[in-house]
């Protein structure tokens, strides 16, 4: 019996050794559930013992694109300018193209001494590393960005999170492309399930989540994560380097770190702005992610209204032009500000209906979004008031992955987008009708000249049945 005691109590003394050692061991398991789904990753862990604080603002800052390296270069020695305080932590995640051999880094920044703005040399960048590994990462991979945001939750604990994504953007077709890994990004559905990692692991939303990239602020990309982020701050538009100021952003937060998260938007978006001669252009909305779903909802009360009373095809067109935000080429997201496509519609329909809800629908994104406080200097660009959807301009260049989106599956505004096209072939088959009955009461010296316009609506109907080869859910 004493022996067996003494197995016993030196079980037990082995079993507290590797409890002990587990828990300050470097290499740490964390699991991360999402319904059924489940996955695991190995993280660095180096514990800090610095204690919990009012603010941790973490930058994931995707470099490794040739032409973005330099940007994130500077934005660290910008942050460097401020630097973290006994209130607020600074922490960044950065891959580059080749100025760090194609390294990705992560650093606890802190204030130096370097006086340059948008210094964009890597050797001026003095703050410690914040974690050993420094081996190349695919920051278009979800898990690289939940193993980020976990590490620094554990590690540099706070009341409120902030998290920025820094990369070019296409919408509601991804952001963070990673150059040296097949031009991999994170889509809108693998941004969702990030943000439902990190929300699982934590417990909570993240308070802020900045989208410092091309047309980020569309309703296709802050839909599925409305649950998981309490203010997302984006813009409809392109952007450029320099059009969020971090060293602004943490100069208000280190001031004033008991801000909370909608006075931390407030801030963001007023210092957020592209300057020319001096005049100040502000592109940046925060949205309150908890008004998403309302939104969505008159969006689908305003889409009905429309389908069951579809406006002439010019009043549409004009809509459409009026809340263009940025076309941007083949691979434009089409990004259309929502609340000016309703402010014109509501303009020029007769229909009481169809106004009354597009002015419901412009009165709920008033109400939803921060917008920035303009001054002597600045204003805010006319073409933006915060939130954009997808609107092609004709069926041809409507995308069928389109229909794979939440936001998609959830509301109406493909079918809108249907009903449309569908009756911009019946215009043309009406004008070629009203042409040609036209011609029967012309005089012959006009009948050539009509003929002509004839022929050349033809072709347009031609073309327009031949862009019906993608298929628009119904």
């Amino acid at each position: 019996m004493r022996g067996e005691c003494k197995k016993g109590i030196v079980l037990a003394i082995i079993i507290m050794f590797f409890i002990t050692n587990f828990s300050s061991a470097q290499a740490r398991h964390l699991l991360y559930e999402n319904g059924d789904q489940e996955v695991s990753k190995s993280i660095y862990n180096e514990k800090t013992t610095r204690s919990d604080k009012k603010w941790t603002f973490m930058a994931y800052l995707d470099g490794d694109y040739n032409d973005l390296q330099s940007d994130v270069f500077a934005i660290i020695n910008d942050m460097e300018l401020v630097g973290s305080t006994s209130d607020v932590n600074i922490i960044v995640q950065a891959d580059d193209y080749n100025g760090w051999s194609g390294q990705t880094r992560r650093y606890y920044v802190e204030h130096d001494d370097n006086p340059a703005e948008h210094d964009r040399n890597p050797e001026n960048i003095t703050s410690p590393l914040a974690n050993i590994d420094t081996s190349e990462k695919n920051m278009g991979d979800p898990q690289t960005l939940i193993d980020f945001v976990c590490w620094t939750i554990d590690n540099y604990p706070a009341e409120h999170y902030s998290l920025t994504l820094f990369d070019h953007g296409l919408g509601w077709k991804g952001i963070c492309f990673d150059q040296t890994s097949n031009f991999e990004s994170i889509d809108t559905n693998e941004l969702k399930y990030a943000m439902t990692m990190i929300s699982n692991y934590s417990g909570r939303n993240l308070d802020i989540l900045i989208l410092d990239a091309c047309m980020m602020g569309m309703m296709e990309v802050l839909y599925p994560i409305r649950e998981y982020v309490s203010i997302a701050i984006s813009s409809e538009d392109r952007t450029a380097f320099g059009d969020i100021s971090y060293k602004g952003i943490l100069e208000n937060l280190t001031d004033q770190p008991l801000v909370t998260p909608s006075q931390f938007a407030q801030k963001t978006v007023d210092t957020s702005y592209y300057a020319i001669n001096d005049l100040h252009t502000h592109e940046y909305f925060g949205i309150n992610m908890d008004k998403i779903e309302e939104i969505t909802e008159v969006v689908n009360e305003l889409v009905q209204v429309l389908k069951d009373n579809m406006p002439p095809n010019f009043m549409i067109k004009e809509a459409y032009s009026y809340s263009l935000c940025w076309e941007g080429g083949t691979n434009s997201a089409h990004p259309h500000d929502i609340r000016r496509f309703a402010e014109k519609i509501s303009d020029l329909v007769y229909n009481t209906d169809i106004k009354n809800k597009a002015n419901e629908l412009m009165n709920t994104i008033d109400a939803s979004v921060i917008r920035p406080q303009e001054g002597n200097n600045s204003y805010i660009d006319p073409r933006l008031n915060g939130i954009a959807i997808y609107f092609p301009p004709k069926k041809s260049d409507f995308e069928a992955a389109y229909t794979q989106l939440e936001f998609a599956n959830n509301s109406q505004w493909d079918e809108f987008l249907s009903g449309y096209y569908t009756q911009a072939i019946k215009s043309a088959q009406q004008t070629i009708l009203v042409k040609i009955l036209a011609l029967k009461n012309l005089r012959i010296d006009k009948i050539i000249g009509d003929f002509r316009s004839l022929i050349l609506s033809i072709i347009n109907y031609i073309t327009q049945k031949q862009q019906q080869n993608i298929v628009v859910k119904t």
